[in-house]
């Protein structure tokens, strides 16, 4: 049991000028949270923490995977009214006399821009890492962490605690493939930021394009800067990264001097594909070998869905035509 002497009064809220929903007013502590007969969360308190006191007082928990790099005033301007109006609660584990947020980072990161109050469910149960993980990936349901936020924190993760990927997969249960995957979407420019306003509303086909887009950018100075492959390494690394930020900050000007800029992410997405890997159509030739009676060379077959065609009594020189079209068509 965490013996910590909790910040608030234990059972209700903290007084404050806040105004809170109806459920959070009552002080009706709600049901404990069950994933199943293993894992059981119990809440002890709701707790109000003052604005200018989340900084000091409120921690993200180690098993939240939301990210804290990418947030801005901008993606986190839905939560505009937080300073008048919160919804929901966000969750907490009380440890050491912190409260460790195990969801509602967002609400955490805004409630320190706006410096107003915040209320947390809190609970004082001890898990193992493993199932905070379960915990956070159940309470974060409405608002799923993105890839990019899981990327990040696979990132800090291996930092943190110096292993590799390997023992990464072991701990979280997931495969190689998959953490290198996120991990590629991590180590994407924050920059696109000024285009895509928040990395939460991308899927994995999405953070494809900005990384094709970004090799587009990295291949333009490799080929382009005299001796680029005799340099040293550490020069390499920094003009790539330069001509990457480059890049994107150009684009995002592209973008403001359009009328993208007001345009959803996945307008924008498009805009970009199209600017830098254009469809050219392809016009298919037909070319007739000769003319002849198709019931003496090719007969038909069908077999419910299946249609095949069959070449009988062919002459070698069509044969030959044909087999050269096949060979060389592009």
């Amino acid at each position: 049991m965490n013996k910590n002497t909790p910040i608030g009064r234990r059972g209700s809220l903290s007084r404050s000028s806040l105004h809170v929903s109806s459920a959070m007013k009552g002080g009706t502590l709600p049901q404990p949270l069950k994933l199943d007969d293993a894992i059981i969360v119990n809440w002890s308190y709701f707790e109000t923490i003052k604005g200018d006191k989340i900084a000091d007082i409120c921690v993200k928990h180690v098993a939240n995977t939301r990210s804290t790099e990418d947030l801005n005033a901008r993606n986190l301007s839905d939560l505009d009214d937080l300073h008048v109006q919160q919804r929901e609660y966000c969750y907490a584990q009380l440890v050491d006399g912190k409260l460790h947020v195990l969801e509602g980072w967002r609400r955490t990161n805004q409630a320190k821009l706006k410096q107003c109050d915040l209320t947390y469910l809190v609970t004082e149960d001890e898990l193992s890492y493993a199932d905070w993980l379960k915990v956070v990936k159940k309470l974060s349901e409405k608002k799923p962490h993105s890839p990019r936020d899981q990327g990040l924190f696979y990132l800090d993760y291996m930092r943190d605690h110096d292993v590799d990927i390997s023992v990464c997969a072991d701990v979280h249960k997931i495969s190689e493939k998959t953490i290198k995957r996120y991990i590629v979407i991590a180590k994407l420019s924050r920059t696109w930021l000024d285009i895509i306003f928040d990395f939460g509303t991308l899927s994995h086909t999405d953070f494809a394009l900005l990384k094709k887009v970004e090799n587009y950018f990295a291949s333009t100075v490799k080929e382009s800067t005299p001796s680029f492959y005799k340099k040293d390494k550490s020069i390499q690394v920094e003009l790539v990264n330069q001509a990457v930020e480059k890049g994107i900050t150009d684009l995002a000007n592209l973008c403001t001097d359009s009328e993208i800029v007001d345009k959803e992410s996945t307008e924008k997405l498009k805009f970009i594909n199209e600017v830098f890997f254009p469809t050219i159509p392809v016009e298919k030739k037909v070319t007739s070998l000769v003319k002849m009676n198709k019931n003496k060379f090719v007969s038909k077959e069908v077999k419910g869905d299946i249609t095949t065609f069959k070449l009988s009594q062919m002459p070698k020189e069509l044969l030959d035509q044909i087999e050269d079209l096949i060979v060389n068509y592009k």
